[in-house]
């Protein structure tokens, strides 16, 4: 049986006077970071971290600096550890050079923010010391004691390889402008580049095993997921016209290799397999060469233990009944199974038959609803703001159902999680485009009662309830899903 130890205590403090907080486990080899900044007025910085331990949580502390500019911190762990700490961030404007399709070099100039980070690999046992002038931290940044070669290399592979221009080229210019022959090639050749520095780096500090094989998998991992997401990234940089894709485009997910696991990994391997795995199944079902549901296609294809740490992440996202069952008394795996009911047990009221979010809320005239008045009918929730673009997409997918069923006993109801300095933008969206249904604007309450009850993690969300305010289905279809308007009429 695997054990998994939770990074969950920190000290944060000043020298010998250092304010406490302490939440301890088991923890053998406690983590030390001293460190001097300078050219900072903040009294605090942040310190963020994602464990390398399977489920367990980001966590972040604000870490005190004194009068002098020296900080230190404590962290009591069982498994490795990356993070950053922010010294804050400031506007910048920058200048670069790009190549375009036709071998012109084109310059650019781009006004964004510079975000004053330092990236950490700890691993149980370091006492790391680092150095830094917050207003150039590239030409500053020292570190030293036991694991500074592994903070040397995360913070120099973050410059090298994901500068604002870097991002630029990948996030938008190689994927809108380039073929898909092209842009496998320029992948392809990254990838060797960033492999290529990765040992050339290890050669001469000896880095991590752990951290040397993050980055390793990371680096193949990419590209695939790259690959994978082009053809519709390519299409929404170009009005919807998605590339032409050669006959064995997607042959390169026959050579994908599946690690044996991924509970040590980071969350990064998860939605690396996800993107895999999903991609797989949906070129089988369009083959004819599987009708099985997604997990089922999941269990068949993926090796028993890394199938349930795959399940157990995909909770987060995808909190279902059948998913959630299969860690009850029967799951092979009782060590993953006791982490995910404390994980994911308070979310138990989002399964079919719990009772919906109770609220009280009001409208665009200040009338007040709550779910009891639509007892008797179906519901049939749309959570949605008016920054998000994807949500105003599904609005006349969503007034065409209301047409269609604007006799039957279902309420259509539209909640908005816009904040509350946007409430009058809210309200004004509703007037000036006259949408239809029952149009709530939920307060800062409201909003983190169902973002917790429901597991809401991103928007636009919709929930399905029975007319008795139960749960039918709390991630229910879209209303641009020609299969919701069967459920609709099945369920009336």
């Amino acid at each position: 049986m695997r054990y998994f130890g939770l990074v969950i205590m920190i000290l944060a403090g000043i020298g010998l006077t250092s304010c406490k907080t302490e939440i301890k486990d088991n923890a053998t080899e406690p983590i030390s970071v001293s460190g001097y900044v300078k050219n900072i007025s903040d009294t605090t910085i942040l310190f963020q971290y994602e464990p390398y331990s399977l489920l367990a949580k980001t966590g972040s502390a604000d870490i005190e600096i004194d009068s002098a500019g020296r900080f230190n911190f404590t962290i009591e762990t069982l498994n490795p550890l990356k993070g950053f700490l922010s010294f804050g961030k400031v506007p910048k404007t920058y200048n670069f050079n790009v190549t375009m399709t036709d071998g012109k070099d084109s310059s650019m100039q781009v006004g964004s923010v510079d975000f004053r980070m330092i990236y950490l690999y700890l691993s149980p046992g370091d006492s790391l010391s680092v150095s830094l002038d917050a207003g150039r931290i590239q030409e500053s940044l020292e570190f030293s004691g036991k694991g500074a070669a592994n903070n040397e290399f995360v913070n120099r592979e973050e410059w090298k390889f994901n500068d604002y221009k870097s991002k630029y080229l990948n996030n938008y210019y190689h994927i809108t402008y380039l073929d898909p022959k092209s842009y496998k090639k320029e992948k392809l050749g990254l990838r060797d580049i960033k492999l290529q520095f990765l040992e050339d780096f290890n050669k001469g500090a000896g880095l991590n095993p752990h951290l040397k094989e993050i980055y390793g998998n990371q680096y193949n991992w990419e590209i695939i997921q790259k690959l994978i997401s082009y053809p519709a990234s390519h299409a929404g940089f170009n009005e919807d016209k998605y590339p032409d894709l050669p006959g064995d485009y997607y042959d390169f997910l026959d050579a994908v290799k599946i690690p044996e696991n991924i509970d040590n990994m980071g969350i990064g391997a998860y939605y690396y397999l996800n993107s895999v795995f999903r991609k797989k199944h949906e070129l089988a079902v369009k083959d004819n060469q599987t009708s099985l549901e997604f997990y089922d296609f999941v269990n068949h294809n993926m090796p028993g233990w890394l199938a349930y740490v795959f399940k157990a992440y995909s909770l987060d996202r995808d909190f279902r009944k059948e998913l959630y069952d299969e860690f009850d008394e029967s799951c092979p795996y009782p060590d993953i199974a006791d982490l995910v009911k404390e994980k994911y047990g308070h979310l138990e009221g989002m399964l079919k038959g719990s009772p919906g979010p109770d609220f009280s809320l009001k409208d665009v005239n200040g009338n007040i609803y709550k779910l009891t008045d639509f007892k008797g009918n179906i519901v049939y929730i749309d959570f949605w703001a008016t920054w998000c673009k994807p949500c105003i997409a599904e609005i006349p997918h969503l007034e065409k159902l209301q047409e269609e069923f604007k006799d039957k006993d279902i309420k259509f109801v539209s909640i908005s999680i816009d904040s509350e300095k946007d409430s009058l933008k809210w309200k004004n969206f509703v007037l000036e485009n006259n949408l239809k249904g029952i149009q709530l604007w939920a307060d800062k309450e409201h909003h983190e009662m169902f973002s917790n009850n429901l597991n809401i993690k991103s928007i636009p969300r919709f929930t399905l309830l029975d007319q008795e305010g139960r749960i039918i289905d709390a991630q229910a279809l879209r209303p641009s899903d020609p299969e919701l308007a069967e459920v609709l009429a099945e369920l009336l």
